[in-house]
């Protein structure tokens, strides 16, 4: 997942960050082959909001068959909600790009497909935070729900506000770059039949302590799962 990154190397398998910056790195497979891989990238701003990158792209063999290269981005603030979005996304011969900002004023969407002339809407402000297709992935790694409990989160991908539903349960010892930690496995899907494409679920293992690392993700959806496994941790001054 991440587009051009700031002061950050990979380097022999290793990534190193900026000064609180904090960068996770993926391989991603499906069908026990591995696809693709993933990077996000998280630093803190002045303000206190949170800017997070985040790319998926294809292997180099995969790309013979199926072209991916999905960049996102985000202004995230855990009392404010999200204030902007970008994404860039290529799958197969899907092309388009997508920008929001999210206001106290105005809320505004413009989207772009190369055969098509593009699409600028202004809608009216939430009364409320709201994530987006991003940040809202941020908000449940650093405020996960509590074992045994249920928490619901709303997002704006730029057409519609989207209801998801989380649980958590604890899943024991679970491998994670550098050390096993304690893990508790997370469900994520729509909060009611249909509100996600497909009803797709996302399946987590995320870290029970204080770096809430999200070692394992599943995007489980009818015939096929794509996993995504930690595999480089650069921890920053993001929390």
């Amino acid at each position: 997942m991440a587009a051009p990154l700031t002061g950050a190397l990979a380097l022999g398998g290793l990534a190193f960050a900026a000064p609180g910056e904090e960068r996770l790195t993926y391989a991603v497979s499906t069908l026990g082959l591995s696809v693709g891989h993933a990077e996000v990238v998280a630093a803190p701003l002045a303000d206190g909001y949170t800017h997070v990158q985040a790319r998926a792209w294809s292997a180099a063999w995969y790309e013979r068959f199926y072209r991916l290269d999905e960049r996102l981005e985000s202004e995230w603030r855990a009392d404010q909600g999200s204030r902007r979005y970008a994404a860039d996304v290529v799958e197969g011969d899907y092309v388009e790009s997508r920008r929001i900002s999210l206001s106290p004023t105005a809320v505004s969407v413009r989207f772009r497909r190369p055969e098509e002339p593009g699409v600028d809407l202004q809608l009216p402000p939430f009364d409320r935070a709201i994530d987006d297709p991003l940040s809202v992935v941020w908000r449940l790694r650093h405020d996960p729900p509590r074992p045994g409990a249920a928490e619901t989160y709303e997002l704006f991908d730029g057409k519609r506000l989207v209801r998801l539903r989380a649980s958590s349960e604890p899943a024991g010892a679970c491998p994670a770059p550098y050390e096993a930690r304690s893990c508790l496995r997370v469900k994520v899907g729509g909060a009611k039949p249909g509100e996600v494409k497909s009803d797709a679920e996302v399946h987590m293992l995320l870290s029970d302590d204080a770096d809430h690392l999200p070692v394992v993700a599943t995007l489980s959806a009818p015939g096929l799962d794509v996993t995504a496994t930690l595999t480089a941790w650069s921890p920053g001054a993001v929390r």
